[in-house]
């Protein structure tokens, strides 16, 4: 449980420098997705695994930016995304 308490006190930081966004999917998905920005996803990724994350599928270019997801405890997934496009916050400079 020290090991889940850990990546979800990483994800939440990390959720502190969000941007909001609607994408269009070609999936027939069952309902809304959350995804959380990074500056670097093959970075983040490899962080969060050494942390205990399980990730569902690789990352991929969806056109709007690099995407994959983290399996979480009760079943469902959680997205982690590098976007392509400029960003609300100054994320990638490290400034509001």
């Amino acid at each position: 449980m020290k090991t889940l308490t850990v990546l979800a006190t990483a994800l939440i930081l990390v959720a502190c420098a969000s941007n909001s966004g609607m994408y269009s999917s070609s999936e027939d998905a069952s309902g809304p997705e959350l995804y959380l920005m990074c500056d670097d996803v093959h970075r983040t990724v490899e962080e969060l695994r050494v942390r205990g994350a399980v990730f569902v599928r690789p990352v991929a270019d969806q056109g709007f930016g690099l995407v994959t997801a983290i399996r979480l405890p009760g079943g469902g997934e959680l997205g982690l995304y590098q976007p392509k496009h400029p960003v609300a916050l100054g994320l990638r400079s490290g400034t509001p």
